[in-house]
C-alpha cells in the first residue's frame, strides 16, 4: 500500500514575549563576565531536509573570557546570577547589617524579588559597592527590566572603575534603543576594561544577540565595524547579529572576510595553528597555544558560515567554499553533519548519506543526525537501510515517538498493515498524534470508504494552522484516490489560503490540474508558487520542464531551468529536464551531457529514454542501441523505452 501524504511535525512552543526578551538579557549580561540550544515521495524533499536541518543543533557559541557556551555553565545548564563576592567590609550598623543578613536568607529560600526589595533600598542607602553589585545580580534573578536598569545605574554611579557595570550598562542602552549612550558607556567600559579589543568585540556581539531587538543590535555592531573595519572579530561579530536575524545572504559575506581574518591573527600567535585545531577537535588540548579562545572562534565562524549558506539557500555555493575545511579538519563532526546537509540541499544524497553514516559511527550520541540518516534513505526509497537508525532510535529517550512514527509508515509502505497500525497508535499520546490519526484514517479508507473517513477528519479539530493544513491536505488526497479530481484542487485552495508559503501545497494542486488535461491552471499555479518561493528548485524544474515538454516558452525555460541546476546540481532530474531543453534547442553535445551526468546518477527509464533518443540525433546510433539493448530489459513496464528504437528506425 502506497502511503498517500507526508505530514511533517512542526513542533509549536508557545512563550511569552516579554519574558523571553527578559531571559535573554539576563543571560547576555550575566554570562562571560558578572559571574565568571509511510514512504517518502518525491513531493516530500523538502519536509525532509527541513526535518534534517530541524534537528541538527546549533553550533555552540563560546565566550572568549571563559571558554563557556553562550548560555551556559561548564556543565551546560543555563545558571542564574549568583553572588560571587560578599557586600564590602564597610562600617555598616547593626540594623544595616540585620536587613543584609534578611536580604541574603530571602535569596537562599528563591525569594528573590523579596531579596532585592530589602538590598536594593540598603545600597541606595549606603553606597557601598559590594550592596550594589548584590542588588544588581538580585535584580537579574527578578527578570523585572525596570529593576534591572535601575540597579544598573547604581552599581555604575558607586564603581565607575566596574567594567561589569559598563557592559551591563551599555547593553541595556541597545536594548532601550539609545544608541548614543550606547556607545559612550560602551567607550567607558573599554576604558576599565582588563580583556582586549578581539575579545570585547567578540563578546559584545554574543551579548547583543541575546539581548537586544534586531534593529538595534545591528545598528550598534555596524557602529563598532565602522570603528574597526579590519578587526576580523568586528566582522565576525556583525556576521553572528545577522545570522541570528536570519539576514543569511549579508552574514555570509562577513563569515567568509572574518574567517580569512582569523587565520592571519592565528599565524601571528603561532604559526602552526592548524594542528592546534586538530589536536582541539580530537579532544586534546594543546598547552602551548597562548589563545585557544581565538580557535574556536575561528571554528565557530566556520560552522555558522555553513548554517548561513543553508539558510540563504546556496547550499552549492557553500560545498564549494568549505570544500577545504572539511579535507583538512575531517574530525569536526559538527561541520561534516553541516557539509552533509549542504550535500542533500544539493541533490548529492550519496555522499551526504555516507557522511551522515560517518558522523553517527564517530559520534553515536548524535540522535539527530541518526534520524536525518533515516529520513534521507527514506526519501530515496531505501527503506530497509531507514529501519536500523530508526530502531536504534526507538530506545532513545526523547526519540521514542519519531521513531515509532517513521516506523510505521515504513510498515504502511511494505504492505504490513497491522504492524502500521500498532505504531501509529503508540504515538497517540505524543506530539505525533494527528499524524497518526490520519495515517490511520488512510490505512482504514479501503474498507470505510470517502464518506466515513471524511466524517473521521471533520471530528479532528486542530487549533494551530499547521495542524489544520494537514487535515485538509489529507481530506485532498483522499478526494483524489476516490476520483474527485476538482474536489481535491477546491480543497488545497483552502489549504493554500491558510498557508501560503507552503510551497509543496501548490506543487500538489498543481499535479491534479495537470491530470485534468488543464494545462493553463498547472502554469498559473505554479507561477503563484514561484513568486512565494523563487529560489525553489522543484518549482524550477516542474515549471521549466513543462515549457520544454509543450515545445514553447524556451527562452525562459531556459532561464528557469539553469536556476535549478545551480540551486540543486545533484538532483539527477532537473539535469534530466535540462538536458531535454538542449535537444529541444538543437544543441545535442550540450544535451548529452547532462543526461549522461544524470544516468550516472541514477539509472531511471526516462532518462535512459532520453539519452538514447539524444545519442541517435547526433549520430552515435550504436551506442544508442547497445545502451538499448543494455538496459531495456530492465523497465518491461515502461513502454516509451521499449517501443524507442523501434520508433527512431522509422523516423
Amino acid at each position: 500500500m502506497i502511503c498517500l501524504f507526508h505530514i511533517k511535525r512542526r513542533k509549536v512552543v508557545f512563550v511569552r514575549l516579554k519574558q523571553v526578551l527578559v531571559l535573554g538579557l539576563v543571560l547576555g549580561l550575566v554570562l562571560g563576565g558578572l559571574s565568571g540550544c509511510a514512504g517518502m515521495t518525491s513531493q516530500e524533499r523538502e519536509a525532509a531536509l527541513k526535518r534534517s536541518a530541524e534537528f541538527a543543533p546549533a553550533p555552540t557559541l563560546t565566550d572568549p573570557s571563559t571558554g563557556v557556551a553562550s548560555g551556559q555553565t561548564d556543565e551546560g545548564q543555563a545558571r542564574p546570577p549568583r553572588n560571587t563576592k560578599p557586600p564590602s567590609a564597610t562600617e555598616l550598623d547593626p540594623q544595616v547589617m540585620y536587613e543584609v543578613l534578611l536580604g541574603e536568607m530571602l535569596a537562599l529560600k528563591g525569594a528573590q524579588n523579596e531579596a532585592f526589595s530589602i538590598l536594593f533600598p540598603l545600597a541606595q542607602q549606603t553606597r557601598d559597592p559590594g550592596l550594589a553589585e548584590r542588588a544588581f545580580q538580585l535584580s537579574m534573578a527578578t527578570f523585572d527590566l525596570e529593576a534591572i536598569q535601575a540597579a544598573t545605574n547604581l552599581w555604575r554611579d558607586v564603581s565607575p572603575e566596574s567594567s561589569v557595570a559598563w557592559k551591563a550598562s551599555y547593553l541595556m542602552a541597545v536594548r532601550e534603543g539609545d544608541q548614543t549612550r550606547a556607545r559612550e558607556h560602551w567607550q567607558r567600559y573599554r576604558a576599565v576594561s582588563d580583556q582586549s579589543l578581539d575579545e570585547d568585540l567578540v563578546q559584545a556581539a554574543m551579548r547583543l544577540r541575546q539581548t537586544a531587538p534586531g534593529e538595534a543590535a545591528l545598528d550598534f555592531m555596524q557602529w563598532l565595524l565602522q570603528a574597526h573595519p579590519d578587526r576580523a572579530t568586528a566582522q565576525y561579530g556583525m556576521g553572528l547579529i545577522l545570522h541570528a536575524y536570519q539576514q543569511y545572504d549579508q552574514a555570509i559575506r562577513f563569515f567568509k572576510q572574518a574567517a580569512g581574518g582569523l587565520e592571519v591573527m592565528l599565524s601571528e600567535v603561532t604559526p602552526g595553528w592548524p594542528a592546534a585545531l586538530r589536536k582541539q577537535l580530537q579532544g586534546a588540548q594543546d598547552d602551548a597555544f597562548a589563545q585557544p579562545w581565538l580557535l574556536k572562534i575561528y571554528r565557530q565562524a566556520r560552522l555558522l558560515l555553513a548554517e548561513s549558506y543553508l539558510g540563504a539557500q546556496q547550499a552549492q555555493s557553500g560545498l564549494d567554499v568549505l570544500a577545504d575545511y572539511v579535507k583538512t579538519y575531517p574530525d569536526d563532526w559538527a561541520m561534516q553533519e553541516r557539509y552533509a546537509r549542504l550535500e542533500v540541499k544539493a541533490g548529492y544524497y550519496r555522499q551526504a548519506e555516507q557522511r551522515y553514516q560517518a558522523v553517527v559511527n564517530h559520534r553515536p550520541q548524535s540522535h539527530q543526525t541518526r534520524l536525518a540518516l533515516a529520513l534521507l534513505r527514506m526519501e530515496q526509497g531505501d527503506y530497509a537501510g531507514a529501519m536500523d537508525p530508526l530502531k536504534t532510535l526507538e530506545g532513545v529517550e526523547g526519540f521514542e515517538s519519531v521513531a515509532r512514527y517513521y516506523l510505521g509508515r515504513i510498515a504502511q509502505q511494505a504492505g504490513q498493515l497491522a504492524q502500521a497500525r500498532t505504531y501509529y497508535q503508540l504515538v497517540l499520546e505524543s506530539e505525533y498524534e494527528l499524524d497518526a490519526r490520519l495515517h490511520l484514517a488512510e490505512l482504514a479508507f479501503e474498507q470505510k470508504g470517502l464518506a466515513a473517513t471524511l466524517a473521521t477528519l471533520a471530528e479532528l479539530s486542530p487549533e494551530a494552522t499547521d495542524d489544520q493544513v494537514k487535515v485538509l491536505r489529507a481530506k485532498a488526497l483522499f478526494y483524489r484516490k476516490a476520483g474527485e479530481l476538482d474536489e481535491a484542487i477546491t480543497v488545497y485552495q483552502q489549504a493554500i489560503e491558510l498557508a501560503p508559503d507552503n510551497v509543496s501545497l501548490y506543487l500538489q494542486q498543481a499535479m491534479l490540474a495537470f491530470e485534468l488535461n488543464r494545462f493553463e491552471a498547472y502554469e498559473q499555479t505554479l507561477t503563484r508558487a514561484l513568486a512565494q518561493a523563487p529560489d525553489h528548485a522543484e518549482l524550477l524544474n516542474a515549471l521549466g520542464y513543462f515549457y520544454v515538454e509543450q515545445d514553447r516558452e524556451l527562452e525562459k525555460a531556459t532561464e528557469l531551468l539553469d536556476r535549478a541546476v545551480a540551486l540543486a546540481p545533484g538532483q539527477y532530474h532537473i539535469l534530466d529536464s535540462r538536458g531535454w531543453l538542449a535537444y529541444k534547442k538543437g544543441a545535442l553535445n550540450e544535451a548529452e551531457r547532462y543526461l549522461r551526468k544524470a544516468l550516472s546518477m541514477q539509472m531511471d527509464p526516462e532518462v535512459l529514454a532520453h539519452l538514447i533518443e539524444v545519442l541517435w540525433a547526433n549520430g552515435h546510433t550504436d551506442e544508442a542501441r547497445a545502451l538499448w539493448q543494455k538496459h531495456q530489459a530492465t523497465f518491461p513496464d515502461h513502454a516509451p523505452l521499449q517501443k524507442l528504437i523501434r520508433r527512431l528506425k522509422a523516423s
